[in-house]
């Protein structure tokens, strides 16, 4: 595969684009508007420059982790001759000071990332494994210890795998409240693989414990919608703070979806000792509002969570919205709109973002919200109504477009990658706020 081809073949595993919407959320008149601001801007690693950061977690050490998810410069054979380990694990301190930057496992693709304690486990998409490694990160960490979860992206392709089991696109990762890790698979329409076989999207379970796995959830609401472009279907599953629901978005579609779960034992709450029961039947819709919510990608509630109990705000879900260019609250209870937060506000003279491009993830650390920018010039505007020669995207599809409000210029003149930040209750910096790097 040449670079621009792989470039447009997987830059899309996060990201959606405009579909015809079929309902509509009403929005308030008191919706906020919050600004967003810099927070870090990724380091340039020669000889290349890693970019389009996608996977993010914060740990309990009050540190930052973000991965590239730059594919432009990956091997598909294996073993690599030499062995490329050209994606990164970024980690910041709260004053946006660069901490580590941790190569990431020689021809993989990370994604989603999850802290649990000493631990950070990162999804290797490309290969359907989750790599763990201790904490605190250096700029020689390597895993300690690799769960194989399914065949990966790659089997769509009949490429060297790693591991056995089916095509999967996991995406995004999340601690469950009884101690399990799950994972949105979002699947793949036709447009990127070339079949019809690779649609239904899944949520996965993994027992760190034991290193057990397998599908937790499954339906069709979940799937990839094979008429968008790129077609890929759920992107992200997060539970509310008391664990009772489960929140999933398709980013084909534009819907979120929320579901009741259950432990075991009914008279106990969630545990590793009390797992939750693969739940049954079809969620409810909580929000579909393209004109709000535009491919809806990750979430994160921002409330906090303190002696294994939650606090604050802890029905206030925030989801990004990729081709909007902005981050959507909304209330988890009736999917109301609270406010919005950033949009794309140009380039700096450096070619790095000012406000919000292409937001893929969202983790609340301390009184603050972070987004990392995905900027993937990937997703520029490509004619595909003739099926332009190489390309690997069928004729008579609709044109493949970053967001509408971004010039096509911007990605020509994108040299550098983002990590944003707001204050989801509007505090001002002042001298004595700790987190504005005083």
């Amino acid at each position: 595969m040449t670079r621009p081809t792989v470039l447009l073949l997987f830059a899309s595993l996060s990201f959606a684009l405009l579909i015809t919407p079929s309902t509509v959320a009403e929005q308030g008149d008191d919706v906020r508007s919050i600004p967003v601001s810099t927070f870090a801007t990724l380091p340039l690693v020669p000889p290349l420059n890693p970019g389009n950061p996608e996977g993010m977690t914060a740990d309990d050490f009050g540190l930052l982790h973000v991965n590239t998810f730059d594919i432009s410069n990956l091997c598909f054979s294996l073993p690599a001759s030499p062995p490329n380990a050209f994606n990164y694990i970024f980690t910041y301190d709260r004053w946006g000071r660069l901490v580590a930057q941790t190569p990431f496992v020689p021809c993989g693709a990370p994604l989603g990332m999850q802290a649990v304690g000493n631990k950070l486990y990162v999804i290797d998409v490309f290969y359907g494994q989750v790599d763990r490694y201790r904490l605190p990160l250096t700029d020689i960490s390597t895993p300690d210890a690799t769960y194989n979860i399914c065949g990966g992206f790659l089997v769509a392709f009949g490429l060297p795998v790693k591991n056995g089991g089916p095509f999967c696109a996991l995406n995004d990762m999340k601690l469950g409240p009884d101690g399990r890790l799950y994972m949105a698979d979002n699947g793949a329409g036709p447009a990127f693989v070339f079949s019809p076989n690779f649609e239904t999207g899944h949520i996965w379970v993994l027992n760190p414990a034991d290193g057990t796995s397998g599908i937790f959830y499954s339906n069709e609401v979940l799937n990839v919608d094979p008429n968008s472009a790129p077609p890929f279907g759920v992107a992200a599953a997060v539970f509310d703070p008391k664990g009772k629901n489960l929140y999933m978005s398709n980013f084909s579609t534009s819907f979120v979806f929320t579901l009741g779960v259950e432990p075991v034992n009914l008279g106990e709450p969630p545990s590793p000792t009390n797992l939750l029961v693969p739940p049954t039947g079809s969620p409810s819709v909580l929000f579909h509002d393209p004109s709000i919510l535009l491919g809806p990608n990750h979430m994160a509630f921002d409330g906090e969570k303190h002696h294994e109990r939650w606090h604050a705000e802890s029905d206030h879900l925030w989801i990004t919205s990729g081709e909007n260019n902005q981050v959507v609250e909304l209330d988890s209870r009736n999917g109301a709109v609270l406010a919005t937060a950033g949009s794309f506000c140009g380039l700096t003279d450096d070619g790095a973002p000012k406000c919000l491009l292409q937001p893929a993830n969202i983790v609340k650390l301390g009184n603050a919200m972070y987004v990392d920018n995905e900027a993937n010039p990937g997703l520029n505007c490509l004619n595909t109504e003739a099926g332009a020669p190489g390309s690997l995207v069928p004729a008579g599809l609709p044109p493949l477009c970053g967001p509408t409000v971004t010039p096509s210029a911007t990605w020509t003149d994108l040299r550098l990658y983002t990590i944003s930040r707001f204050f989801p209750n509007e505090r001002h910096c002042d001298d004595h706020d700790e987190e504005c790097g005083h």
